[in-house]
């Protein structure tokens, strides 16, 4: 059982705005990410999943990629779409 003393000792009002965390960028390049995945699917003549990126010792790690785009499948639907004007 709960103590509702401990339980709602908090006062603090939580908002969307506090929940916010600054996380450091990923230590790799948006497009040095997409340019490993493209290498890939030249060099082996498919896209990768997560378990031949990690056997084939492809960096950036699948992790960190997957972190970076919400999913690996995210991040080569991204290296697979036509390149976009940047002006």
């Amino acid at each position: 059982m709960v103590d509702p003393d401990i339980q709602f000792s908090n006062r603090c009002r939580w908002t969307a705005e506090s929940a916010v965390l600054n996380l450091p960028e990923a230590g790799f390049p948006i497009d040095d990410a997409l340019a490993a995945i493209r290498k890939f699917i030249q060099e082996k003549g498919s896209d990768p999943n997560q378990r031949s990126w990690t056997a084939a010792g492809m960096a950036p790690c699948e992790r960190p990629i997957r972190t970076r785009f919400g999913s690996f499948a995210a991040a080569i639907r991204e290296a697979r779409s036509p390149m976009r004007d940047c002006d």
